[in-house]
Formats: structure tokens, C-alpha cells, sequence
């Protein structure tokens, strides 16, 4: 790679609820930045310009039928990390205003339904459809987390769900060589032998940090705090929150509530 080449950003990109998470690595330094953005147009439209987008998000929609990419994806997992690539929705599911209305769509055009998953991030899809252009996909690219991980790992499938603890932790240990500058080792009170001790490397960040990422104001972060409403640690007396779980809890409620303080 020449020097020009080593210059300038690659974003990892994936939906949020409120809007896009984007995780930034400079090409030079190597250090690494977090954004939401309420509108994939705006890291798009950034100057200057990352050189590459790498987007978990669905990009060219069928009318009809299973993508080829899709089904190459699952192939290349194999069994059971291929549950997580599931079939992208058709085009036409797009005018629909719920899930059953999408499902009737869907079988209208091609004789299959489509899961609750594929339906919850047609809006994302949508989004990046009446954006993209042949010119942005010089740059910009779909990706699938668990083939991205299948590659880190030396071309073996990762055994753990990515929900799972020990999925987290097998995630993690492959992510770390790559990001050595933006880690902080904490004490697993839980003991669990992840790097053949018990400590386990995670990022953590300040209460600044956490309502950068999250968008709020330190003292409303404070108060989420003080009615344990969100997942935080306390090293002796400074208040600190692991990037990993403010990302879970920003999913659906279902899944927030396993990660607050007891």
C-alpha cells in the first residue's frame, strides 16, 4: 500500500435506533472514533470523504427470489453461523406499513413470507437504496459481521452467538491485535479465563464518552445512572461504561433489561 493509500478513514457501519453507528479507523494513526448519525447522507456527504464504507445493511434489492450473496454467505459459514445471514426483503415489501402487510407483499410476489428481522430494518434499507449510486459503490460496500469475523479467524466460523458472553468474548479477542490503542483492561468479576487469565480487554468509556456516543447530556446521563436505567461500572469512584453494552442497550427493551445493575 502506498502512502497515499495509508491516508485518510474506513467506516464500519451498521443501523441504530437512533440512526447509524459508525465505528472510524484512521488509515495513518490507526486510532479509532464512534459516531451516531441521524442520517447515513451525512457520513456520506463528510469532507473529506472516508475512502471506504463498509455498511451492514442490505445493498441491491431483488423483486423477487434469494440473493446470490446471501446464499454464498451462508455457504461460506456453514452451520449454525449461517442462521445469522437471513434472506434480504424484496423490493416491493418496501410500501409495506406492518409486518403481516409485508408478509402478504412478499407472498403476493414470490410465494414467501419473510422474518420479523427483515421487516424491522426495511426503513435502513430503504435509506441506503435511494442513496446509493454506481459511483458511491467504488466506496461503499456491503459486509456481513460473522463472514468479517470467519476472515480474522483464520477462515474458521466463530463457535459462540454474538449475544452470548462467550460470544462477545471470542469477538473481542479477535478485534484486539487490530486495535491496541483504544482498549482498557477491566477485572471480570465473573473470572471467566478469556485470555488465559481472569481478565478480559474491553473499551470503556468515560461518562464524556458515553454521551457523545449516546447523544445526551452528561446529566441525563447521570440520572439514567441513578435510576439504573443503564448498564455502567464503577472503578472506585469514577463511573465508567463498556462501549459493548451501551450498544446492546440501545436495541430493543426486551434485551436492555438483562444488561441493568441489580
Amino acid at each position: 500500500m502506498s502512502s497515499t493509500e495509508k491516508r485518510g478513514t474506513v467506516v464500519g457501519v451498521d443501523g441504530c435506533p437512533a440512526g447509524w453507528v459508525c465505528f472510524e479507523v484512521d488509515l495513518q494513526s490507526r486510532r479509532t472514533a464512534i459516531r451516531v448519525l441521524a442520517n447515513l447522507s451525512e457520513l456520506i456527504s463528510a469532507s473529506p470523504e472516508p475512502k471506504l464504507i463498509a455498511i451492514d445493511i442490505p445493498i441491491g434489492i431483488p423483486t423477487s427470489g434469494a440473493r446470490a450473496c446471501d446464499i454464498a454467505a451462508r455457504k461460506l459459514l456453514g452451520k449454525p453461523r449461517s442462521n445469522s445471514v437471513f434472506p434480504a426483503p424484496i423490493r416491493a415489501t418496501f410500501a409495506a406499513k406492518t409486518y403481516q402487510e409485508a408478509c402478504a407483499l412478499s407472498l403476493q410476489a414470490q410465494g414467501k413470507s419473510l422474518s420479523r428481522q427483515a421487516f424491522e430494518i426495511i426503513p435502513k434499507i430503504r435509506e441506503v437504496d435511494d442513496l446509493i449510486t454506481p459511483e458511491l459503490q467504488m466506496r461503499i460496500f456491503e459486509v456481513h459481521p460473522e463472514v468479517s469475523f470467519r476472515a480474522l479467524n483464520g477462515g474458521q466460523s466463530l463457535k459462540h452467538r454474538k449475544l452470548d458472553r462467550e460470544g462477545k468474548e471470542e469477538r473481542l479477542k479477535l478485534l484486539l491485535p487490530h486495535y491496541l490503542r483504544s482498549q482498557v483492561t477491566w477485572l471480570n468479576s465473573g473470572g471467566r479465563n478469556a485470555m488465559n487469565d481472569t481478565r478480559t480487554t474491553i473499551q470503556l468509556l468515560t461518562v464524556g464518552e458515553a454521551a457523545q456516543l449516546l447523544r445526551l447530556a452528561p446529566k441525563t446521563l447521570y440520572s439514567l445512572v441513578s435510576q439504573r436505567r443503564i448498564p455502567y461500572r464503577k472503578a472506585g469512584r469514577r463511573l465508567l461504561f463498556c462501549l459493548t453494552d451501551l450498544i446492546e442497550w440501545t436495541r430493543p427493551a426486551e434485551r436492555r433489561r438483562r444488561l441493568l445493575p441489580q
